[in-house]
C-alpha cells in the first residue's frame, strides 16, 4: 500500500471493498467517513498495477 498512509488496516481493507465494488470516492468517503481525497489517491494507487 502507501508508504506514509495513516489509514489502519480496517480502513485500507474499506478502500479496497469500495473500489472493488465499483463505488465513487463520494460515497466511498461518506460510507467509510474518510476524506473523498485520501480515497482518491487510493483509487489512483489501485488502477496503477490495472493500466500497465
Amino acid at each position: 500500500m502507501l508508504k506514509f498512509s495513516r489509514l489502519g488496516t480496517y480502513e485500507k481493507h474499506g478502500v479496497l471493498a469500495c473500489f472493488c465494488e465499483d463505488m465513487s470516492a463520494s460515497s466511498a468517503s461518506k460510507l467509510l467517513k474518510i476524506n473523498r481525497n485520501t480515497i482518491n489517491l487510493h483509487h489512483k494507487y489501485f488502477r496503477e498495477p490495472i493500466v500497465q
